[in-house]
């Protein structure tokens, strides 16, 4: 039995949903990462072991507690999460000449690839999904195959997104359908390890 482990582009699975036409994936944000993933993995020779969520927190208040909320969500199914930062750089806006500040999302890839690295280098998965279309992640994927060429990969690709450079370097490849996302939602509350309660946002109905 191959033993799984997945890494999660937080940011990219989050926006994939975001932005799609109408924002009618919005319901969906309280995913279940878990049950999202076994969709991909072939039960009869592969076993989903670990997964670990790349993000960051914003400043705002609101979005914040939201972010929190989800993430001890994902924890009640031992989802791991690896925290980045956002720096936030002032920004003209072109048309309007106003000046914001502009979220930075920092880390996460340089996270994503430290983390994969040292599980491969340490044996601790046979086949890692890695769910995010972030080119970047490229060279750490040929990197591994390099230095351990027995690992295997498999890009899980979010929704209304592309991953052809990710896919060729893979050679295996899932895309999320919006059915998927459907099917895999937590229920509206959650119990937690500690017998705490977490409860989808209302924003996210």
């Amino acid at each position: 039995m191959k033993k799984v482990v997945a890494f999660v582009d937080g940011f990219n699975l989050y926006y994939s949903m975001q932005k799609s036409q109408g924002n009618v994936l919005h319901k969906y944000k309280w995913l279940n990462l878990r049950t999202l993933l076994n969709k991909y993995i072939f039960p009869q020779t592969e076993a989903l072991d670990e997964i670990y969520y790349f993000s960051a927190l914003t400043n705002d208040n609101d979005k914040r507690m939201r972010h929190l909320t989800y993430v001890n969500a994902l924890r009640s199914e031992k989802i791991k999460a690896v925290w980045g930062y956002l720096r936030y750089d002032p920004t003209d806006c072109p048309s309007c000449k106003i000046t914001f500040m502009r979220p930075i999302e920092k880390q996460t890839d340089a996270n994503i690839i430290s983390q994969v690295m040292k599980m491969a280098i340490l044996d601790e998965f046979d086949l890692a999904l890695i769910v995010s279309a972030d080119s970047d992640l490229v060279p750490m994927i040929k990197a591994v195959k390099q230095i351990k060429p027995s690992k295997e990969f498999r890009v899980v690709i979010p929704i209304n997104q592309k991953a052809k450079e990710l896919t060729q370097v893979c050679g295996d490849r899932r895309k999320i359908q919006d059915t998927h996302l459907a099917d895999s939602q937590f229920p509206e509350t959650v119990t937690l390890t500690d017998g705490m309660t977490s409860s989808r946002p209302k924003e996210w109905r």
